[in-house]
């Protein structure tokens, strides 16, 4: 078995929720960023018109 112990398996969920959190959380730190670039290009092309 790859996992004798069940108390192995609930530490091995918990970090897998923990970097679940940390990959959600840095996806939209980049939306939000993403988002201000979008704005920022969106205001220079109004105020070259």
């Amino acid at each position: 078995a790859l996992v004798d112990n069940p108390n192995d398996l609930n530490l091995l969920s918990e970090q897998k929720i923990l970097a679940d959190a940390l990959v959600t959380e840095a996806n939209l730190q980049l939306n939000q960023h993403g988002l201000a670039d979008i704005v920022q290009v969106h205001k220079a092309n109004i105020q070259d018109k």
